[in-house]
């Protein structure tokens, strides 16, 4: 029997109140996807919302551009996959052998909310089942970043630098994260 990973896409076209359009970031969709299909795994897409996924316009350029966004671009059925994302909360997710959340500026608007999503990861984590992120995909662990890290309040109340408005939480969440994977991987690194 064929394994599925659920690949999990943004819904958000907008970058905060710029009213500049962001979205998923194309190569972060189609080489992970493609690589996955290439090892005989089937894949299904999903978003917080259903049905359609925009395309952050920024990953479309030509210094962006890789033969995996090439080919998912002159592909029409991958391309209607994008307009066309099952909802997360009509989802069973025994049918998934993995989760992996797609970056892209969107994600960080609509997954660290998405209470789907939240109990997705929570289950397939407690169950040791992959679930995996890459870049601002990783808005779809702070809720487990918030149900298990320690956030200093200084960090709370300092402010960010950044070039694109996005939500507060969402870089303390990240930075938080990232502490957390450290610890982990240092504490299972072999004493000498």
């Amino acid at each position: 029997m064929t394994k599925t990973i659920l690949i999990v896409v943004t819904n958000h076209d907008r970058l905060g109140d710029t009213g500049k359009p962001t979205g998923l970031w194309l190569e972060e969709l189609a080489t992970p996807r493609a690589r996955f299909l290439e090892a005989g795994y089937a894949v299904a897409l999903a978003s917080p919302l259903g049905g359609k996924t925009p395309i952050d316009p920024a990953s479309l350029s030509d210094e962006a551009a890789n033969d995996d966004t090439r080919a998912f671009l002159a592909d029409d059925s991958a391309m209607a996959e994008l307009e066309s994302t099952a909802a997360l909360n009509t989802l069973h997710p025994d049918r998934y052998d993995a989760v992996f959340c797609v970056g892209g500026h969107g994600t960080v608007f609509d997954f660290p909310d998405c209470r789907p999503l939240a109990g997705l990861a929570t289950q397939f984590i407690a169950s040791d089942r992959p679930f995996a992120a890459v870049c601002h995909g990783v808005a779809a662990l702070l809720e487990q970043v918030a149900a298990r890290a320690h956030f200093e309040e200084d960090e709370l109340e300092r402010p960010v630098p950044r070039a694109a408005p996005v939500p507060d939480d969402v870089p303390v969440g990240l930075r938080a994260l990232e502490r957390r994977h450290l610890a982990l991987e240092l504490a299972r690194r072999p004493r000498t």
